[in-house]
């Protein structure tokens, strides 16, 4: 297992034997996705398109528009812009999608917080459907490969992360104001869990397996929060236990939760990043991390 960190200075990666490489430093790295061929890719100082192969980073393309989320379709990279646009990368060139612009019910999206804003962007694990969540203005799902997109729920659900299952294209699962969202036909439509959160306000979510991973806190402004778990298809949620506190300190926000295989890390707002495999206990990883923005595993 390798943990990837993405910080305001560079991305740190935790493996397994115990070994901790700093790379791109004095480099914002603002998020980690998995990129074609196997590859990982990274939004890096907001407007640069980065890849990670063969051990080593390079920039694969930039542009000039405040880039947010990433996804990966059919080995195409899309990114979700800070000014709630969708853009495509090809041939070392970032071009914007023009419908997203144009999307049904974009004139209902509405600032809560920070500025409107495609907070996270997913596609699933056979590359025919993406999805994107806007912060605020729900989530959008795209058959096409971004040339058209549907709204598939009410904009004030206040969605924070849209996660598509790793390997069961059929599953999307969704971190909102209003608890959990599951989904069992690639986004089209949505249940809402609530059962066993104490508020429903949750920014994180991490589907693995037959089970997932959900960030929950009691509001925007918590300065702690809780790491749940429960049945991947339905089931009430619960704490992950092994002995993680119920609460940590600092918000586990939306980017903050990897899971893969037996595999588990989350990081905070606070700079803590825990970790766990199998039945092991979590554990906290030590660094002197500045501003954690994501976390991944390898």
């Amino acid at each position: 297992m390798a943990v990837l960190v993405g910080t305001s200075d560079g991305v740190h990666a935790f493996r397994s034997d115990g070994m901790h490489e700093h790379a791109l430093a004095g480099h914002a790295v603002d998020a980690l996705t998995g990129g074609p061929g196997g590859t990982w890719i990274a939004i890096v100082d907001g407007t640069e398109i980065w890849q990670l192969d063969d051990a080593a980073w390079s920039c694969r393309a930039q542009g000039d528009h405040e880039l947010v989320s990433l996804a990966c379709a059919d080995d195409v990279v899309y990114a979700g812009t800070a000014d709630a646009r969708m853009v495509r990368v090809r041939d070392g060139d970032v071009q914007v999608l023009p419908a997203f612009d144009t999307a049904p019910g974009r004139d209902e999206w509405h600032q809560v917080g920070s500025p409107i804003q495609v907070r996270s962007l997913t596609a699933t694990c056979d590359g025919t459907v993406m999805l994107a969540n806007v912060h605020v203005g729900g989530v959008l799902r795209s058959l096409d490969h971004g040339e058209s997109w549907t709204p598939t729920m009410p904009v004030d659900d206040d969605v924070h992360e849209v996660v598509a299952h790793p390997d069961r294209p059929e599953v999307v699962v969704a971190a909102a104001a209003i608890g959990l969202l599951r989904s069992d036909d690639a986004g089209a439509t949505w249940h809402v869990e609530t059962r066993g959160l104490a508020s429903t306000y949750s920014r994180a979510v991490a589907p693995v397996g037959d089970r997932l991973f959900l960030s929950n806190a009691d509001g925007p402004f918590s300065r702690t929060s809780r790491l749940l778990t429960a049945p991947l298809d339905v089931g009430a949620l619960e704490p992950v236990g092994h002995a993680l506190p119920d609460e940590v300190a600092g918000m586990i926000d939306t980017r903050f939760v990897a899971a893969r295989d037996d595999e588990a890390a989350f990081g905070t707002r606070a700079d803590q990043v825990w970790a766990r495999q199998g039945d092991e206990p979590w554990t906290q990883l030590a660094a002197d991390f500045d501003g954690i923005t994501c976390v991944a595993l390898v």
